[in-house]
């Protein structure tokens, strides 16, 4: 069964629905990631673009201590990360923590964290609706193609309830795990191939 790990946003309504979701598909982790201070910085600036980029790094530690450790316990296939969530994932991939399939869902890289694409290109889909009055697709739009990723538009709003009806996000799930196992079996067959032209290099007799 494949293993998925779910990072949320702020909205615990939506960690409750998309984990429960998930659980009775995948084997599902989604860890509590305390975001409170988070929200409270909201809060105190009004809008995230005014946050203190010291205190926001600070309020998002404990969610990347958190998740760092779920992702060495668990190892995961997939992670799926939710608005916040997603910044987080973005934040994970960029500092060396991850590197594997990856599904942003209103992805808030580009708001949060001034994100405009991932360093390296890895297994990732990015499903942002058109509707969605917080982010801007264009974020979304943007950070898939300068990153190499799937993109798919949804007449949703930025909570994408339609993702569970439609059985969409299944399909990004299974589309970047089978991504992920396709380009590390390419890996896995390159570095053998190169493993062997070295050997039959070494048989070579010097002149």
């Amino acid at each position: 069964m494949t293993k998925v790990l779910f990072l949320h946003g702020l909205d615990t309504d939506v960690v409750d629905r998309e984990a429960m979701y998930l659980s009775t598909r995948y084997a599902t982790r989604a860890p509590n990631l305390m975001t409170g201070t988070l929200s409270s910085l909201k809060l105190k600036y009004g809008e995230w673009k005014h946050i203190d980029s010291d205190e926001l790094l600070a309020a998002i530690q404990k969610p990347m201590d958190e998740t760092i450790k779920t992702i060495s316990e668990f190892d995961p296939d997939v992670i799926v990360g939710a608005s916040f969530g997603a910044a987080l994932l973005a934040h994970l991939i960029e500092e060396g923590f991850w590197s594997g399939p990856s599904v942003f869902l209103a992805s808030t890289a580009t708001l949060l964290l001034g994100y405009e694409s991932l360093s390296q290109v890895i297994p990732s889909v990015w499903i942002h609706g058109r509707q969605d009055g917080i982010v801007p697709a264009e974020h979304s739009i943007r950070m898939a193609g300068k990153s190499g990723g799937e993109l798919i538009l949804v007449n949703d709003k930025h909570r994408l309830r339609s993702l569970t009806e439609t059985g969409l996000l299944d399909w990004a799930i299974e589309f970047a795990h089978r991504l992920g196992m396709s380009r590390q079996a390419e890996s896995t067959a390159s570095a053998a191939t190169s493993g062997s032209y070295q050997q039959s290099l070494a048989g070579i007799p010097s002149p």
